[in-house]
């Protein structure tokens, strides 16, 4: 995980703008800022006492990759996913992680099948009761399927949807059902390792479906 960014930082730092967009933009998808949060502008401005300027760009950059909603007569909130929205990035998610997934047991090589191995490894006690930790073994996992591809253009286009797929796991689901991902990628890898194509699509649909329903539920739930 990258190292957070501190409001101590601020001082020694000359692109005011990026440091403040990297800081807000971690704030969010580590579930700091919940969905529908207000960001407040003038209490930024006492926090980090930097003037108004590079917040508001930082904002800017931030609605236009669709993380914060900007309302002319409200104010700035951290932008909520609907149902449809979660469902729409799983879709597409879904369709490029298969894609990946078959190329990757097209070329499995010796040293794929190495690092598949290391993925059989749940998390230690300690990730496994830190949330965001969970959250992070479960991205790296798919991200390395998708890299294991190696599709430059597949790599690219997942690459755009990153942040959806990050904003959209910031919202609400349990510990205990997060704990379900790595029995799940167990299903995917050992299948994967038998270069069994039908079975370790059949168990990453299954894996990406469940994950779906639940976060549905969950914001359904709010």
């Amino acid at each position: 995980m990258p190292e957070l960014i501190s409001i101590r930082q601020f001082r020694n730092r000359k692109n005011l703008k990026d440091m403040v967009y990297q800081m807000l933009k971690q704030r969010i998808l580590n579930g700091e800022y919940k969905p529908g949060d207000q960001l407040l502008i003038e209490k930024l401005v006492q926090q980090l006492r930097i003037s108004k300027t590079p917040i508001k760009e930082a904002i800017n950059q931030l609605q236009a990759e669709g993380i914060v909603d900007i309302f002319s007569q409200r104010g700035t909130f951290i932008t909520s996913l609907s149902a449809k929205d979660i469902q729409d990035t799983f879709d597409v998610r879904k369709a490029l992680e298969l894609s990946a997934l078959e190329k990757l047991i097209d070329n499995l090589d010796g040293k794929d099948e190495v690092e598949l191995k290391k993925w059989l490894r749940e998390p230690d006690g300690k990730q496994a009761a830190d949330r965001r930790s969970l959250k992070l073994y479960d991205l790296n996992f798919h991200k390395y399927i998708i890299g294991a591809s190696k599709n430059k253009e597949l790599i690219r286009v997942y690459d755009t949807l990153f942040t959806k797929i990050q904003m959209v796991l910031t919202h609400p689901n349990q510990t205990e059902q997060i704990k379900l991902w790595t029995n799940e990628h167990a299903a995917i890898i050992k299948n994967i390792l038998k270069k069994d194509v039908v079975k370790a699509k059949e168990a990453l649909c299954k894996h990406l479906d469940q994950a779906c329903n639940r976060l549905i539920r969950a914001q359904e739930q709010e």
